[in-house]
């Protein structure tokens, strides 16, 4: 499992090769957001992966064995990140899986990638993507968790002295899992939010929701999203000290 989740390939996005002169090699899928409002994360993941692979190959491969990366756009949504999914698994028989990454875009593979005995490795941050473990064991994730994010953020502003905060978050999975732990984490550093506020995905404008947190005058806005929408929080500021967590 280390060496399928450390390494990738630059092949084709259809297949491609990276074989040897025998054909044989280690398949492994990769379930990325390329296209899309989470594009901003998949291309440089896609980068790393291809860049990580290369290496892996150049210097002989896995024992002798090289890899091939199979590599489909999800396209950010939901839905067509399972079906390339089960295309990686069903029809290009991958050993293992890269992605998705994001969590709205994983959630939906757990129970599939589970069901058929695949390792997926995903680069979402969501807590829910890899616990409980006892029902994860074909399931890992790369990035730092939302309880240790928010742990992080509560200390900061415990330290500042900033106790009434706004909190803002993306409508889906990965802000609902950031603001359920954050939630949490903040009542138990002795800091109440005073206000919080969501907005889909794709928004742009976000001065219906600065304003409604404006009002109750926080000593910080925490705003948990990434872009697009994030940055519509940054051209609309809210006058007031804010902490923005964007991974995935």
């Amino acid at each position: 499992m280390t060496a399928c989740g450390a390494a990738g390939t630059s092949t084709s996005g259809n297949g491609g090769t990276g074989g040897n002169a025998g054909g044989k090699a280690y398949k492994i899928g990769v379930d990325l957001e390329l296209t899309g409002p989470s594009s901003v994360w998949g291309e440089p993941q896609i980068h790393a992966v291809e860049m990580l692979v290369d290496e892996v190959n150049q210097k002989g491969g896995i024992n002798g064995t090289p890899i091939q990366l199979i590599k489909y756009d999800n396209q950010s949504k939901e839905t067509e990140s399972l079906v390339v999914a089960k295309k990686l698994v069903e029809q290009d028989h991958v050993l293992a899986i890269i992605g998705a990454g994001a969590t709205p875009t994983t959630m939906p593979l757990v129970p599939y990638v589970t069901q058929q005995k695949v390792p997926m490795v995903s680069v979402g941050s969501g807590d829910a993507i890899a616990s409980p473990a006892s029902e994860r064991k074909w399931v890992f994730k790369t990035p730092v968790s939302n309880q240790s994010i928010s742990k992080k953020i509560s200390e900061y502003l415990k330290q500042k002295g900033w106790t009434r905060v706004g909190f803002l978050s993306v409508n889906n999975a990965y802000g609902e899992s950031g603001k359920s732990e954050f939630e949490k984490t903040a009542q138990s550093y002795g800091i109440q939010i005073v206000s919080s506020e969501r907005f889909g995905a794709t928004d742009t404008d976000m001065k219906p929701q600065l304003t409604s947190v404006k009002n109750k005058s926080p000593d910080a806005l925490v705003v948990w999203a990434i872009p697009p929408a994030r940055n519509g929080v940054r051209r609309n500021p809210p006058h007031h000290r804010g902490i923005e967590v964007h991974q995935r």
